[in-house]
């Protein structure tokens, strides 16, 4: 599945929506108000992109996974140390 299928999509999905980000933030930090083009375009790709994982990819992943699988990975996934996903511009 990693080279198409639904996770493909997600992953590359993730990808936009950080180079929204990325762009929201660049105007941000150039102290630039003109930021409603960006910020329409991750709403937009956000609002898409949950409704892809609400209705498609969880409800897959719970049907290929037991309860006691995904009581797992939820477990692991707390453990994450934080400066492993709170990042700013690639550099923090």
């Amino acid at each position: 599945m990693s080279e198409g299928g639904p996770t493909f999509v997600m992953r590359n999905e993730h990808r936009q929506i950080g180079q929204q980000l990325e762009a929201i933030h660049d105007k941000v930090a150039e102290q630039n108000p003109d930021s409603d083009q960006e910020e329409q375009a991750l709403l937009d790709l956000l609002g898409s992109h949950n409704m892809k994982e609400e209705r498609v990819l969880y409800p897959a992943i719970d049907q290929v996974t037991s309860a006691e699988e995904r009581e797992t990975v939820f477990r692991t996934m707390k453990n994450i140390p934080e400066d492993r996903y709170k990042v700013c511009c690639g550099q923090h």
